[in-house]
């Protein structure tokens, strides 16, 4: 029992360590350079350490959103996350702590921490084809992850150059390895073995979100067909306890996800042109943040505050062109890269077959979503919130296309098939772009596109 309090002593007192490191790390790139350094369009390596970064917040959201019972709090501390990194992480943590009664802090200080608030509000198993979904997915987000450090270094060469190591890249690779310190206390409170738990840690700290999906993927296979993803947060001997827990997926939830994931598809097409047409990064990313927790309401009165700034006569020459238009066009003169094309053209593709195959596969394991039990408030909520969205896209394509039987189809298909729609439909669009043109150009209609020859970009040349 000794030991467990003190335990709970050490965890409690690293947690708060580690946030104060995470708060030193926001203070010091805001004392020398005002997050400038943060937007650094060249900076290769700290564009990849943000995605490794954002990986690992990511694994701690899926945690946050098994525990917490209700998805208002889950919701508000996955966006405090996002933006305050381990500041976020080890606040969570600590709330947590001070949650437990001392007898679940000598009992098992770790499986309490870990375990779902209110355990009784759910007992329905979870289905095990969320154990090779999880496996894949891991899989795939980990080779990616690998393959851009590979490219990186062929093409960018070595990270531990002095141009490399901006403020932005120092706070940022302290809040990452405020994380990573989390992440590895959970692995220590996993493996039964400290030399696996040491060689794992040691490859968390050198790779990063590699070595992340890589464990994830090898819990999977401790995990039988029978149970369900949720109980990869246990080391072996809870998992026994957790026959009946509560699960990160319950059964009738699973057309639920998928709208979620659907839905911030299109929010990230949105977000896209959001960056675009701002000039300050501040601003674009406050919008995106609101965006992703407000949903179509953001995108509604982000567009109507665009359409007020727009003189009398850019309303009555070309109104989805002024209102598409980068702000401050002046400030950007560069031509981006043909690549970003194909990558666009890529990445659309791979994300339209994914969507594309998780209906398949829902359609399949779960059946039609057309039941009564599917469209709880919240399916009836994010769905209208859903077709708000598809509302606005559907005017964009309206502006796109020049016959109106091509509009109508397209539409009609975004309507049926949500983001699947809009991945096939960008990609399509890609066809019409050659490798000279630059992706942002998409956003425009055939008669547009001819003034833009010298518009600012979504990415410049250097970041791609």
């Amino acid at each position: 029992m000794a030991a467990m309090v003190t335990a709970s002593v050490a965890v409690r007192t690293l947690a708060v360590v580690f946030g104060c490191v995470g708060i030193f790390a926001f203070a010091y790139v805001f004392a020398v350079d005002r997050y400038s350094s943060c937007f650094e369009a060249h900076n290769r390596w700290l564009m990849a350490l943000n995605v490794d970064f954002y990986i690992n917040v990511a694994v701690i959201v899926a945690w946050v959103i098994y525990k917490e019972s209700s998805w208002i709090i889950a919701s508000v501390v996955t966006v405090l996350l996002a933006v305050f990194g381990s500041i976020a992480t080890c606040g969570y943590i600590l709330m947590q702590l001070f949650k437990l009664s001392p007898e679940e802090s000598s009992k098992d200080l770790f499986y309490f921490l870990l375990v779902k608030h209110h355990k009784e509000d759910v007992t329905r198993q979870g289905r095990g084809a969320s154990v090779v979904t999880a496996r894949v997915t891991f899989s795939v987000v980990g080779c990616l992850m690998l393959g851009t450090f590979v490219y990186l270094l062929i093409v960018d060469g070595s990270p531990f150059r002095a141009k490399v190591f901006t403020p932005c890249m120092i706070g940022t690779l302290t809040d990452f390895y405020a994380n990573i310190a989390v992440l590895s206390m959970w692995i220590a409170y996993k493996e039964s073995s400290w030399i696996n738990a040491f060689i794992w840690i040691l490859l968390l700290v050198c790779f990063g979100s590699v070595t992340t999906c890589a464990y994830l993927v090898r819990q999977t296979f401790y995990l039988s067909h029978q149970q369900h993803i949720s109980l990869i947060i246990f080391n072996s001997r809870n998992r026994d306890l957790l026959s009946s827990e509560p699960l990160l997926i319950a059964q009738g939830s699973v057309w639920l996800m998928a709208l979620n994931v659907d839905f911030y598809i299109n929010v990230a097409v949105i977000a896209a042109w959001v960056i675009y047409k701002e000039s300050s990064w501040i601003i674009a990313s406050v919008v995106t943040v609101l965006l992703a927790v407000f949903g179509s309401i953001a995108t509604c009165g982000y567009i109507l505050m665009q359409l007020f700034k727009l003189s009398p006569e850019e309303s009555s020459k070309d109104l989805f062109y002024f209102l598409l238009v980068k702000h401050h066009k002046e400030d950007v003169t560069r031509q981006g890269r043909g690549a970003s094309v194909v990558t666009a053209r890529v990445t659309f593709s791979v994300v339209g077959c994914l969507m594309l195959g998780t209906f398949v596969y829902l359609l399949i394991v779960d059946g039609s979503p057309f039941r009564a039990k599917v469209f709880t408030p919240c399916m009836i909520g994010t769905l209208t919130d859903f077709y708000a969205n598809i509302a606005v896209l559907s005017m964009w394509i309206a502006y796109k296309e020049s016959s109106w039987i091509n509009a109508f189809i397209w539409i009609l298909l975004l309507v049926c098939f949500g983001s699947v729609t809009t991945c096939a439909y960008l990609v399509r669009q890609t066809f019409y772009l050659s490798h000279q043109q630059h992706i942002s150009l998409i956003i425009f209609n055939s008669r547009n596109r001819d003034l833009l020859s010298s518009e600012p970009l979504l990415i410049a040349q250097g970041s791609v």
